[in-house]
């Protein structure tokens, strides 16, 4: 992970906080139940669960492996001088948002709070939504972060486009789904479905159509 080694404070950091669902099991293991919930239907109701020493350990080490994996394929891309500072602090931010998440999840449906499965999960797909479209403007070609495709991988001109419009809509999107998840009492989930489906149609189409039209001569003389 040599893009990472003038940062290992923040990869310390980082690989901690990935493990945040251990630390406050261990904190609370007295106060929680044998069997936790470990999976949550579209209703936001448990409906696996899975024993207290699996749970509390099981999704940290999980969570800290998924951590290391992320670090690891940013920081071997060949291409990873594209990737700008801001980017991979995202990556650096992001499996410890999902194990805060995670923790408030599990934790807090066993302990007497009241957490709205449905709407803290379109609150926080909402907000990544937003920071990807923030940071996917100031992506360069790469084979790990952005909108990876053919068409995209074979035209930095089609790729800065792809990703700059694509920015835009990631934060329109994701400010719809933090609003639907705020105004929208049920079926919020079926809104955030159909907007994630339109923007991932989105950045597969209008990729391969300004991709088309550019290499279009290429075509005919083939």
């Amino acid at each position: 992970m040599k893009r990472f080694s003038n940062q290992k404070w923040k990869v310390v950091l980082s690989c901690l906080f990935s493990m945040m669902p251990l630390f406050v099991g261990l904190v609370l293991w007295n106060k929680l139940p044998d069997r936790l919930p470990t999976h949550f239907n579209y209703l936001g109701e448990p409906d696996q669960y899975s024993s207290r020493g699996f749970t509390v350990f099981g999704l940290g080490s999980i969570l800290f492996v998924l951590n290391i994996l992320a670090l690891y394929i940013t920081g071997r891309d060949p291409k990873n001088v594209n990737v700008s500072e801001s980017v991979m602090n995202m990556v650096l931010l992001l499996v410890p948002f999902l194990a805060l998440y995670l923790s408030l999840l599990v934790y807090g449906s066993v302990l007497g709070v009241k957490l709205s499965v449905e709407k803290w999960s379109m609150l926080l797909m909402g907000g990544m939504f937003v920071l990807i479209g923030n940071y996917l403007p100031k992506c360069r070609q790469n084979h790990t972060i952005g909108i990876r495709l053919p068409w995209t991988l074979n035209d930095a001109e089609v790729w800065d486009r792809t990703h700059r419009l694509a920015g835009y809509l990631y934060i329109l999107t994701g400010i719809a789904i933090i609003i639907s998840a705020l105004v929208v009492k049920k079926n919020g989930f079926i809104v955030f479905m159909v907007m994630m489906m339109v923007t991932t149609l989105f950045s597969i189409i209008y990729p391969y159509v300004i991709y088309r039209r550019r290499h279009a001569g290429e075509e005919k003389q083939d």
